[in-house]
Formats: structure tokens, sequence, C-alpha cells
């Protein structure tokens, strides 16, 4: 028996997260492995960074450079994981021709594909998605479907699992599916103690949305509206219908729908419930409160309304999210 190979190809230009996130991931689980949760001797990882040609030096977009032990081209062993991770999308896919062609030849000795962000790209030019869903960097999935038409292409998720193909989003999700990857090896018990290990938040499950919380809840120029989101937030349980939050900007409904959906792109109920599952979230992730609590605190008229308009947003229920993200107190 032998320990996985996990080979970690890092392409010119990418960010340095795309590499050292899943390194730190792998390598951490040999220790914790090492530790005493091992199954066997054989248990664990044999970890190689290679380029993506023959130069052994890889410049990363942050001006560091990344000396690696072997060239993606010359390995023949048999590889247990392939990642490819991401690079500078200004140089397309046409520089890395060689490595392409070597990915298409070997493919068939590799166990698991994977990607993280536009290195979605390299695994779609290779074929080897056709007939797959991916997900790439929100920036760049309409691009990926667009170039390659027998890829279905999810924009949503932080990462996707299909077949023995996976692909991810930014370079963080890369951590998050190095952990998937290490949960299929050796269960969930290790991928958490590796979570704990690097102090990670909560290790996210591949269909939580690609954007941050923060991102989802955007500020208005707009003075009055910017000033009434603030409320919002702090009044949740109060009156939050249409025709309150125009009285209270001092606005006509009519005048103020059009600006809050031309300040934020949303319209106000629809920001209300968004901000609401926001706060939901968090108290499932952090708390032991009880549903009918949680849907009492942020406003919900019922734990029914907040299980459909939940089940809508994120396509779990609060109790499947709670079971994935929450975390144990000591």
């Amino acid at each position: 028996m032998r320990k996985k190979l996990i080979v970690i190809v890092a392409i010119p230009n990418a960010l340095s997260l795309d590499i050292t996130g899943p390194l730190d991931v792998f390598n951490t689980a040999n220790q914790l492995l090492q530790d005493g949760l091992q199954l066997s001797e054989e248990d664990g990882y044999n970890i190689v960074v290679a380029s993506a040609n023959n130069e052994l030096t890889v410049p990363l977009n942050n001006g560091v450079q990344l000396i690696c032990s072997t060239s993606v081209l010359t390995i023949q062993e048999p590889i247990h994981t392939l990642i490819i991770g991401g690079y500078s999308f200004e140089n397309g896919t046409d520089r890395y021709q060689s490595m392409i062609q070597w990915l298409k030849e070997s493919q068939h000795g590799i166990d698991r594909v994977c990607s993280i962000c536009i290195g979605a790209f390299v695994l779609a030019e290779t074929g080897i998605l056709n007939g797959k869903t991916a997900t790439t960097h929100w920036k760049y999935t309409d691009l990926l479907q667009q170039q390659y038409p027998l890829i279905t292409v999810d924009p949503h998720p932080i990462y996707v699992k299909s077949s023995r193909c996976y692909t991810s989003a930014g370079a963080t999700t890369g951590i998050d599916l190095c952990l998937a990857l290490v949960e299929e090896d050796y269960g969930k018990m290790i991928s958490l103690a590796i979570a704990k290990t690097l102090v990670l938040y909560v290790q996210r499950h591949g269909s939580q949305t690609q954007y941050s919380d923060l991102l989802h809840v955007p500020w208005a120029n707009h003075k009055t509206i910017r000033d009434l989101q603030h409320w919002i937030h702090h009044h949740l349980t109060h009156d939050l219908s249409v025709e309150n939050l125009a009285l209270r900007s001092a606005m006509s409904t009519r005048n103020f729908n059009r600006i809050f959906q031309s300040e934020l792109g949303i319209t106000p109920g629809k920001y209300v419930e968004k901000v609401r599952i926001l706060l939901v979230k968090k108290y499932l992730e952090e708390t032991d409160y009880s549903i009918e609590k949680i849907a009492a605190l942020v406003g919900f008229a019922s734990t029914d309304t907040l299980g459909r308009v939940f089940r809508r947003t994120l396509h779990l229920t609060p109790m499947a999210y709670r079971r994935m993200f929450h975390s144990p107190k000591e």
C-alpha cells in the first residue's frame, strides 16, 4: 500500500492561496493522522507541488517565487488527486498546452481531478468536464459556459462534485474543497479536526453560495435609504411593510419603491427578507436557540414562514443548515 499521491499544480501568476491552502489542508491531515487518528501505516498523503511546465521556479501573482520539486509533465506514478490552481486569466490557456496535453493523456489514471478558481478552464480545455456540472469564480462562470457549452456551469456553489471531477470557486473555496476531499478519505472527524487546527470559522458545505454575506447586503449611496437600512437591521421585529418603510422615509410608496430599487437593485420586501435570513444563519451557526425563538427574534411571522423562505434562499432546511454549520461549544 502507498500513501495517496496528491499533486498540486502551480501555474504562473496564481494566487498563493490556490497552492498553500490545499497544501496546508493535506499536510495538517498528515500531522493529525500521525498523532493518532490514522487507520493504518499507509494512511495519509504524499503531497507534491508541481510546476505546469518545465520551469521549476513559478512566479506567483504576489511576487513570491515558488520553487517546485518537479514538473507535472514528468510525473508517472498513479495520482490519487490532481489539483489545478488558478492563474492569470489574461494569459488564457494557450501557454499551458503541454500540461493540457499531458492531462488528456493521463486523465484515466487519476482518481480525482480538481480545480480551484479559473483552473476550471484548464480542465474544460481537456474535455474532462464535458457532460458534467462545474463551477468557477463568479466573474467567469458565464464565460466558462459560453466557451464550453458541453459543461453545465452552476455559478452559485463554492464547489461542485460531478463524478470524479471537482471544481471550486475563488481561492479560499479551495480549502473548503480539500476539507471535503479529506472527509471522503478519512471521515468527518478528521476534516473537522483540520478546520479546528487551522482556526477556520466553519467548514462550508459545497452548496453554500460563493458570495460572502457582507457582499450580499450592499449599502445605498442615497442617505435616506442608507439610514433606513441601518434602522431595518436593528428593528427586524417591527412592521417592515413597504408602506411603513416609505412612511418612515417621508416618501410616497411609489417613489420609495423606485429609489430603493434604483439604489440597491432589489425590492424593499426582498431586502428585508435577505437581512432576516442572514441573521437566521448567524443564530443557527452560533446558538442553540430553537427555530421558534429564532423566527421571533428576526421578525418572521411563524416557523413555517422562516422555513419556506430559508429553503427558497439556501436550498436547505434550517435544521440541515444547523447540522452542517453549527459550531459546537467547547
